[in-house]
């Protein structure tokens, strides 16, 4: 018997892909990207894979910024009138392979994008500590089996992979407060013996100010994404403020333009304070994004829904053709992330 998925994979380049594609029409396609390389590799998204799927959406999209989103998406006839959905390309953190690898690909093609950037990494403060943590597990001497973060036993024995150690560690820092985050991950580096480097190596390098200037002249909308990357769900109203109000001071600052697009770091409902509405009416962010998808869509402005994206590309061609969003109004499906930890 089928399952759904391979349902679709019949049907849709017969007929589904089409009536879907018609149906969604007016739901624009919020896509989240994060990693990329050259050629395949766990977990990032390859420039071959991008420039395919950068066809797709020039074939059956019409592709804006998600600035241009915001500030038109009320009027009915911005998304009702075309005769394409609207797709939107938002890339997280500040990487420097967005603007090695995907940028060029945008640039040439003439597609905006937004790119959202924690400030503190960019400015070479810190790199992001969901990077320093994996560093510390990769580099943690084979000799040591038994480790604690925080209330967490490792048992390596047990967990032997680095990538299932780290999240198991992540899923438990994300419920912490900054202070307790750096606390930690400083604790791991010294019982393992080792000494974080100041600047992260090449794998996790920022995008320097320059080159979002350079971005940003190319269409490159540029959002913020806090000054440290933690999770806004875990921190006082008052480290709220200064991780929104500071990000936005930074961008404007650098790029001489106040971002209007934010993106919640994790993303996930956790990540998100109670009381949001109260914090951005004091700041100039317009609306924000989470990184899942449901059935409420773009009804929440500083809850816009996102599909992510990697390298499968029947998955890809299910968010373009709006399969994912008629799975998640007729299904109650949703893209919520356990890190199953």
């Amino acid at each position: 018997m089928l399952n759904l998925s391979g349902l679709i994979k019949k049907i849709g380049p017969l007929f589904g892909y089409r009536v879907a594609h018609s149906l969604t029409r007016p739901y624009p396609r919020i896509l989240m990207y994060h990693r990329f390389s050259e050629d395949k590799k766990e977990g990032y998204i390859c420039k071959k894979t991008l420039s395919t799927q950068l066809d797709l959406l020039m074939r059956e999209t019409e592709i804006v910024s998600l600035g241009e989103l915001i500030l038109n998406y009320k009027n009915p006839n911005f998304l009702k009138n075309r005769k394409k959905p609207v797709s939107v390309i938002t890339i997280d953190d500040g990487y420097r392979d967005f603007y090695n690898i995907f940028y060029p690909l945008l640039k040439e093609r003439d597609i905006p994008a937004t790119f959202f950037v924690a400030t503190a990494f960019v400015d070479g403060e810190r790199w992001l500590w969901h990077d320093r943590l994996r560093w510390c597990i990769e580099n943690k001497p084979s000799g040591i089996t038994y480790f604690k973060c925080g209330e967490l036993f490792i048992d390596a024995n047990k967990t032997p992979k680095p990538d299932d150690i780290w999240k198991k560690l992540v899923s438990r820092l994300l419920e912490q407060n900054g202070k307790s985050i750096e606390n930690e991950i400083n604790k791991l580096a010294k019982q393992f013996g080792v000494s974080i480097p100041s600047s992260p190596p090449e794998e996790y390098a920022p995008v320097t100010w320059n080159e979002i200037r350079d971005m940003a002249r190319n269409k490159i909308e540029i959002g913020g994404h806090t000054v440290n990357h933690y999770s806004l769900g875990q921190l006082t109203d008052s480290e709220i403020h200064t991780e929104l109000n500071e990000c936005s001071k930074r961008i404007d600052q650098e790029t001489g333009k106040k971002p209007i697009s934010f993106c919640f770091p994790n993303g996930q409902p956790q990540d998100v304070p109670e009381n949001l509405n109260d914090h951005f009416q004091k700041t100039d962010f317009k609306a924000a994004t989470v990184a899942f998808y449901d059935s409420l869509g773009i009804s929440d402005d500083y809850q816009l829904r996102r599909h992510g994206v990697g390298e499968d590309f029947f998955a890809f061609k299910k968010t373009v053709y709006g399969i994912d969003w008629l799975g998640a109004r007729l299904l109650n499906r949703n893209s919520k992330f356990d890190w199953g930890c």
